[in-house]
């Protein structure tokens, strides 16, 4: 595209075409005046349509007209490009880029851990803050702690890429199912829930467990199955929420191997079976009944445990059997 085309944008065309053909029928015209036996049959519609100078005046305005969407295409794409480059220059230069590294990272971990108390999806507060600037990213993928909640609802995908970004760092994982299960009894099935082909692989590193299940039976099959077949060395806390299984028993294996469930502290309690025996209780039991229960919940654990206390009177204790009525909860 040549200079002058750029230097003619600006230039109403429209009116110049219009000064273009007023000015070949004027010549035309001019011309018949010399022919006077043509000079009527000249200014008619068709003669003008059909003479070799109009045909070459049209192609003349075709192809500037090409010529100016040309540019006009050109010029919004340097447009763009400028604005980013305006943009980039403009967040390297703001205050919060100028700020230390490690203030960044308390300003990030500061507004994790608010929006984060919790347990909810992350996926969407980590995407706010990495996208702030390119050096709050930066700063946000290098904090191993802000990528070691994990939702076990997530795609492997996602999940993958959260397992890589937390580094070796201990995981707090959460599991919350809303819809029915399918037959998942067999050990060969248990990956399909938690994750076989990434988070199953790391489960030494499981700091917490959550399991929400909304009556299924997920925490029966976790303490009865899944903690026997897994490496559980690191997990502190397990919490089991909204679990219905009316009389059912769930026997907890904790510390019954050594490699599973021996770092475990706290076990927290929500509507779980009405019987749960302990083989090796944590040091810290948290216990919420139902308050709409009207029968009596009972927990056993089969050896002494040093440190497990029954502060409420309601609670009975005799060769370390606990018996808590509807609505009562306690924390050992």
């Amino acid at each position: 595209m040549s200079h002058g085309v750029l230097e003619d944008d600006a230039i109403d065309y429209k009116t110049i075409a219009s000064q273009r053909i007023e000015s070949f029928l004027h010549d035309l015209n001019q011309d018949c005046s010399k022919h006077p036996s043509v000079a009527f049959v000249s200014t008619t519609p068709g003669d003008i349509r059909r003479d070799p100078r109009t045909k070459s005046a049209i192609h003349r305005l075709s192809a500037r007209i090409a010529a100016l969407e040309e540019a006009e295409s050109l010029i919004h794409q340097t447009r763009l490009v400028a604005e980013e480059e305006l943009a980039l220059l403009r967040a390297r230069v703001a205050p919060i880029s100028a700020c230390p590294n490690e203030i960044i990272a308390k300003i990030l971990v500061s507004t994790y851990s608010s929006a984060l108390a919790e347990p909810v999806d992350p996926t969407k507060t980590l995407l706010s803050i990495s996208q702030v600037s390119r050096l709050w990213r930066i700063v946000a993928i290098g904090l191993t702690q802000m990528w070691a909640r994990i939702h076990l609802e997530w795609n492997p995908k996602q999940r993958t890429l959260w397992l890589k970004r937390s580094g070796t760092r201990l995981l707090d994982v959460h599991l919350t199912f809303d819809s029915p299960l399918p037959e998942i009894w067999e050990p060969s099935k248990l990956g399909d829930i938690f994750g076989e082909e990434d988070l199953l692989l790391h489960s030494s590193r499981w700091r917490s467990l959550s399991l929400r299940d909304s009556g299924h039976p997920i925490a029966e099959l976790f303490l009865n199955r899944l903690v026997r077949s897994i490496d559980l060395k690191s997990l502190e806390s397990l919490s089991l929420l909204s679990s219905t299984y009316g009389p059912h028993n769930i026997i907890a294996n904790f510390g019954e191997h050594p490699e599973s469930g021996s770092a475990l502290r706290h076990l927290i309690l929500r509507d779980t079976a009405r019987r749960m025996i302990l083989t090796s209780g944590p040091a810290s039991l948290e216990v919420a009944i139902d308050s709409s229960a009207s029968s009596y919940h009972v927990f056993a654990t089969r050896r002494p445990q040093s440190g497990l206390q029954f502060p409420s009177e309601l609670i009975f204790v005799a060769w370390y059997w606990g018996m808590i009525t509807g609505g009562d909860s306690f924390v050992t």
